[in-house]
């Protein structure tokens, strides 16, 4: 597992950084859950858990910019500035945590009890994979219905139809939203303004899923990474109002 190796190879401190955010690649949401069960199980492990659980979020705004660009680049450009804004300040607060890593006491380690060691097992199963059939095919069926929903509410509320389907669908998988909007985007059924919008629902809908991925840690994770959800998704918004 990505994490297991990277914790062996560079310590807690900085493997769990860099697992989160390696991890943020298949699922941020998914990692979020594996740090904060990590996190739960190892308590001298929090603080580097909740580093990365915040810098598995800096993928998803990758990620987001990759799908765009390659769907439509001519998009790219206007979305650019509130991708970078967000990730950014989920890279400084990453680092910021991290850094807290080092200064900060350890709480004794609790007992691990045999469902937490099973649900860890499961989690690193889940991140360190490369690649996942069943997520690959869940992924493109979440894109046709997005595309689908979309367009239907489209042609019915007009361009509030389609923000309305990336706050449900976003939920799910801010990636496929993303991939709808670029796509309506392309095909000029919107413009690059309400495909930024678009784009930006589905990620703070999404956010909310992982919020609910956190709230299965302790108060001490959550008070830690929900800020980090906060402060990016202000940067995003920020960045596109600025930008008009």
């Amino acid at each position: 597992a990505i994490g297991y190796i990277a914790t062996r190879a560079m310590g807690p401190r900085y493997g769990l950084a860099l697992a989160g955010f390696a991890g943020g690649f298949i699922s941020s949401t998914a990692a979020i859950h594996s740090m904060s069960v990590r996190a739960s199980l190892h308590p001298a492990l929090r603080d580097a858990a909740t580093a990365g659980a915040v810098l598995s979020s800096v993928a998803t705004f990758i990620q987001l910019g990759l799908i765009v660009a390659v769907v439509d680049p001519a998009l790219l450009t206007a979305i650019a500035f509130p991708l970078a804004a967000g990730g950014v300040v989920a890279a400084v607060y990453g680092f910021v945590l991290m850094a807290l890593t080092a200064t900060a006491p350890r709480p004794p380690q609790a007992t691990p009890t045999s469902e937490n060691r099973q649900q860890e097992k499961s989690q690193k199963r889940d991140i360190g994979r490369a690649f996942n059939l069943t997520h690959a095919i869940v992924f493109a069926a979440i894109v046709s219905t997005v595309l689908l929903l979309s367009a239907a509410l489209h042609q019915w509320l007009g361009e509030r139809g389609a923000l309305i389907a990336s706050a449900i669908t976003g939920l799910a998988d801010a990636h496929a939203t993303a991939a709808s909007a670029a796509s309506l985007s392309a095909a000029e059924k919107i413009s690059h303004a309400t495909a930024v919008s678009i784009v930006l629902v589905g990620l703070s809908s999404n956010s909310l899923a992982k919020t609910v991925a956190a709230l299965s840690g302790s108060a001490y994770f959550v008070c830690r990474v929900l800020p980090g959800l906060v402060l990016m998704l202000a940067a995003a918004w920020g960045a596109a109002l600025l930008q008009g």
